[in-house]
């Protein structure tokens, strides 16, 4: 049964489809069909092995994009027997060079016809990448691009009809992709879902690297397991009841500001303090990185709260840095060294030749607007990948670049507690399922209250906007679970408070009122 859309009406009546297997004739430039084939509802069994339970009947398209001599661009696109009217398009994550099958799985679910992309950077989105511009072109945008419109064609002449509206979901790499959506191809979608957004690439590499930089310089740096949690447990203390609210999540860590010289040895290193090495180091992760030549401020610092994420890796004369090496290699090759890298000249090496494909961070998303398109954020608060102040800056840019007008279609919901994209200490899930477990989500996919993607139809569809959405905490962190608390995320600048009386594991007990 396909899902009705948003708004309780009844799903436009299907006109008679062919047959998949009909579809791979079909001829468009730069394109070759690989697969086209009728999957029965069931379970599914991907090509890299993995089996999807619950999947309604869909006609499955395999398709290789070669749009320059460079290019090998990969797409899939499902499109179900029963068809809600609707395109999806679904992001990826990292260096992309795989189909993410869970995500066009939960599409299909919901009665969409869903799309994905390797992004064209091969499976090990390395070696194939190295020296080749038209790649990370196709990586930085191209690539998104193409299977939407490759995917709007056959949807065409799949069902004899154009999608009534297009949307977009993606989550760090997959935020990127929709943020240049939305800058570079307006026309594209109705409405973009961007998480923990990974638009300005260079700099949150080189802010990635810098974090990591600084903990390894020796073993007067280096944060242990033991060292990790002590610092962590002292944040925790200093930190919990900011929000006005002691529960173990940070919910205000942009007033946490506890130095770590708090914790200082008196002299040397010990196994209850810091070491002079492990202060300077923490507080150069919460600067963030500055230009070694400009001294400017090339990304902003982490959050307190994501110290248990710090790297395990024991420093090593001939280390490479954990991932996120990918930007890096393209340029300097697969044996590149973090240790060799000049956070001056390097940087702006890094810039000259990458910036132009995948750095989107321009603010004017006026012919976005023009068109009536929408655009919902999240960040997790405790991100130890993507800093949680880079989407608050973007959203910034947005209204600075059209004064007035950001709040009538850009909606940023920040995470207290939730890592990269999900998990963490907090509640988070909402609908967050973008690079997710194969589980379908237990929140009601039409439910605008607990879903992102539900509210971002009923915003483009009824105009209904969404202010909170409800985040759930689900035992172990699987959806699977049972249900340990509920909170509302609030639409920025607005944030989550406790109303004093009531459950504190209550979403009811909270609500949304501007920050003190």
């Amino acid at each position: 049964m396909a899902l009705p859309p948003v708004g309780g009406q009844p799903a436009p009546a299907q006109p008679a489809s062919p047959s998949c297997a009909s579809l791979a004739g079909t001829t468009l430039a730069d394109t070759t069909f690989t697969t086209a084939e009728d999957v029965p509802a069931g379970k599914f069994v991907t090509p890299t092995g993995a089996t999807l339970n619950d999947v309604p009947a869909f006609c499955r398209l395999a398709a290789t994009m070669k749009p320059t001599a460079e290019s090998n661009i990969k797409v899939e696109l499902w499109m179900p027997a029963n068809w809600n009217g609707k395109f999806l398009g679904t992001g990826n994550g990292g260096a992309g060079g795989a189909i993410r099958y869970n995500d066009l799985a939960v599409g299909l679910r919901r009665g969409y016809a869903v799309a994905n992309t390797d992004m064209g950077t091969g499976p090990d989105g390395v070696s194939t990448m190295v020296g080749k511009m038209e790649k990370v072109v196709d990586y930085g945008h191209r690539s998104t691009h193409l299977m939407t419109t490759l995917s709007k064609a056959l949807l065409k002449q799949f069902y004899a009809a154009a999608p009534s509206r297009s949307y977009f979901m993606g989550c760090s790499t997959g935020g990127a992709q929709g943020v240049a959506e939305a800058i570079r191809y307006p026309q594209d979608y109705d409405g973009i879902v961007v998480g923990a957004m990974g638009h300005n690439r260079v700099p949150a590499h080189v802010a990635g690297l810098w974090a990591y930089a600084v903990t390894q310089q020796d073993m007067t740096t280096y944060f242990t397991q033991e060292k990790r949690k002590l610092w962590a447990d002292k944040v925790m203390a200093s930190c919990d009841a900011l929000d006005g609210l002691t529960d173990g999540v940070i919910g205000r860590p942009d007033k946490c500001t506890v130095d770590p010289v708090v914790l200082q040895c008196t002299s040397g290193d010990g196994p209850d303090c810091l070491s002079a090495g492990q202060v300077g180091a923490l507080r150069k992760i919460y600067a963030g990185p500055s230009h070694s030549v400009t001294g400017e401020k090339i990304y902003p610092g982490f959050l307190r709260g994501t110290e248990l994420s710090f790297s395990t890796a024991v420093p090593s004369p001939t280390s490479i840095s954990e991932g996120g090496n990918f930007p890096f290699q393209w340029i300097w090759g697969t044996n590149w060294n973090w240790r060799t890298f000049d956070f001056g000249t390097d940087v702006d090496v890094m810039r000259n030749a990458l910036n132009f494909a995948v750095d989107h961070t321009s603010g004017d998303l006026s012919a976005f607007k023009g068109r009536g398109g929408k655009m919902i954020l999240f960040q997790g608060l405790a991100d130890p990948v993507a800093a949680p102040e880079e989407s608050l800056n973007y959203l910034q840019t947005v209204e600075k670049t059209l004064p007035g007008q950001s709040n009538q279609f850009v909606k940023l919901f920040n995470v207290p507690g939730m890592g990269h994209c999900r998990g963490g200490v907090g509640p988070n899930y909402f609908g967050n399922w973008s690079g997710g477990p194969a589980v379908p989500f237990p929140q009601k996919a039409t439910d605008p209250t607990e879903d992102l993607l539900a509210a971002m139809e009923q915003w483009v569809e009824n105009g209904r906007v969404p202010n909170e959405i409800i985040a759930t905490k689900y035992a172990g962190n699987q959806p699977t679970g049972a249900v340990e608390r509920t909170m509302p995320l609030c639409a920025w600048p607005k944030v989550s408070k406790y109303k004093g009386t009531g459950d504190v594991d209550s979403a009811a007990s909270f609500s949304c009122v501007d920050p003190d």
